[in-house]
């Protein structure tokens, strides 16, 4: 069945997305100088992100609705696991989670977070 989400490229505008291809478009994207994150998300409070510190130094994040329901992969990511983490996300593959550590962020984590928060 085809996965479909809306995704967000730091510095464009979202636009609609569906199946894996997107993903791996939206990500290609972000070899821009000056962009450094993207979002996939269901829904408003429903969403994935990256934000990219370097090469392959990723920092990925999911929120499942409320605010204490956001959490951090604990260790930075490769560009390959951080696109295999969202793309698990996005198409709810049941491993996905299991495949890091994640760590649920406190409040003054989310009001001190240096990447876009999707608000």
């Amino acid at each position: 069945m085809t996965k479909t989400y809306q995704v967000e490229v730091d510095g464009l505008a979202p636009v609609p997305a569906e199946g894996r291809p997107d993903l791996v478009r939206a990500m290609q994207q972000l070899e821009v100088p000056g962009r450094d994150f993207l979002v996939v998300s269901r829904a408003d409070e429903d969403y994935a992100q990256a934000y990219q510190h370097g090469p392959e130094d990723w920092q990925v994040e999911y929120r499942e609705g409320s605010a204490d329901r956001h959490y951090r992969a604990v260790d930075l990511q490769s560009r390959e696991r951080a696109e295999e983490l969202l793309w698990g996300w996005i198409s709810g593959e049941p491993a996905w989670h299991d495949e890091v550590a994640w760590r649920r962020l406190t409040p003054e984590d989310l009001n001190g977070s240096e990447d876009s928060e999707n608000s």
